[in-house]
């Protein structure tokens, strides 16, 4: 805070502190991993990775995963074969927490991490993201969109506005993909059919 005011800008608030220093933790943790550095061994219980195969496989569509004693990634409650709300499915909301969704065609990794949870908790969950997206791509998981949200009262709305651009996706593909008229041959076409509609002139044909 004294930072920002020497700086002649406004305090930071305690949200934008945390974020600020959650940005560095993961910044510090992909620079740790593009060296070869080992990074916190966060690792996956048998039955969390059992469960984020459901998903892959489609037998699941959601799962919920907190961080246990030991740097582990567990199960928070049995997977669900309903995603349609995934706020009323977390097992909390006051604490952060990796979601992972399945809609449709669209995976989606959702980071909770509200606001009012407490700063050690935060801190953890920061520093194990980057290695569960890892551990998503090593249990089939591939190409999972990543959704951050702050807020209980935005779960269903982010998710459903993620899972959402596929199918915004599919139509910008589907027009980028028709042909269009080349330029120029409109006017050919016109040109060549008023050729076909000449009709001589009476004093040329009494000229022949």
């Amino acid at each position: 805070v004294a930072a920002a005011e020497a700086g002649g800008g406004a305090p930071l608030t305690a949200a934008e502190l945390f974020r600020k220093e959650e940005a560095a933790a993961e910044a510090a943790t992909d620079r740790r991993a593009s060296v070869g550095m080992a990074a916190v061994p966060f690792h996956l219980t048998p039955d969390a990775r059992a469960a984020l195969e459901a998903v892959a496989s489609g037998a699941a569509s959601l799962v919920e995963v907190v961080v246990g004693a030991g740097e582990t990634l567990e199960l928070a409650q049995p997977p669900s074969t309903d995603a349609s709300s995934v706020k009323d499915s977390l097992s909390a909301l006051d604490a952060p927490r990796f979601v992972v969704v399945k809609r449709e065609a669209k995976t989606l990794f959702v980071y909770y991490c509200p606001d009012a949870a407490p700063i050690k908790a935060k801190m953890t969950y920061s520093t194990a993201k980057a290695t569960f997206a890892a551990l998503l791509a090593e249990a089939g998981v591939a190409d999972a969109t990543t959704v951050e949200v702050r807020d209980a009262a935005d779960l269903d709305a982010d998710v459903a506005a993620a899972a959402a651009v596929v199918a915004d996706d599919r139509t910008m593909t589907h027009a980028a993909n028709t042909k269009p008229a080349r330029p120029g041959r409109r006017s050919s076409n016109r040109a060549s059919a008023t050729r076909k509609k000449f009709v001589p002139s009476a004093g040329v044909i009494e000229g022949i």
